[in-house]
């Protein structure tokens, strides 16, 4: 009985490859390479910049919304502030495009995948561009927030250090599989799916009252 039914389906699956050409397996492979021609359009050339800038956008949106979400459901707050999840996004404009840059130039200037190269560009990332990138975030922030100069300039001193503290114990582990493992168009979406979790304590540093 069970030999019957391991042929009828033998013979089933003949029968499917014969008047249509493929087999379930063919059809996976045909549907995963369906998605190549649109991953690599959207991953290259002057799309990149625009991919880059937008995943950055969403993600510090959605990191800032998760948090206000959680907040509202320990009763910490009674709505969502809208304004402040649409202020973070926006920040991607400019921290987006910075990071897009940012990675074009190291791999200029310390190519290839070696150890010892891979350990310079983690070391020269955490220490002049990570610096770099928070104070661009609070500045945008605080440009469209309407915060005082020196209020900035407060922001960036006091929680600025919390925020860079705190990368210490994230990025360098990260980075390092990131110039190592992953592929230069695909570095600003790597980086922004592993600081989801840190976009929402950035989140929770910046809007904490000093």
């Amino acid at each position: 009985m069970k030999f019957g039914k391991l042929a009828n389906a033998i013979k089933t699956s003949k029968l499917l490859h014969h008047y249509t050409g493929s087999t379930p397996k063919n059809n996976i492979n045909a549907n995963s390479k369906s998605w190549q021609p649109f991953v690599q359009k959207l991953f290259s050339g002057k799309n990149l910049l625009i991919s880059n800038t937008v995943i950055c956008c969403l993600m510090s949106g959605v990191g800032d919304l998760v948090l206000q979400s959680y907040e509202k459901l320990k009763s910490r707050r009674r709505n969502i502030d809208q304004r402040r999840t649409c202020h973070l996004a926006l920040s991607g404009l400019t921290v987006g495009p910075a990071c897009h840059f940012w990675y074009h130039i190291l791999e200029k200037y310390l190519p290839g995948r070696t150890i010892s190269i891979v350990l310079k560009k983690v070391f020269v990332d955490q220490i002049i561009f990570s610096p770099i990138c928070l104070a661009l975030f609070f500045v945008t922030l605080g440009v469209l927030d309407d915060s005082s100069f020196m209020d900035i300039c407060r922001e960036i001193y006091y929680k600025g250090k919390i925020i860079y503290t705190a990368e210490w114990c994230v990025w360098p582990p990260a980075q390092l599989v990131n110039f190592y493992f992953i592929s230069l168009r695909f570095r600003v979406l790597f980086d922004n799916i592993v600081s989801f979790g840190f976009d929402i304590f950035q989140s929770h540093v910046r809007y904490k009252p000093l």
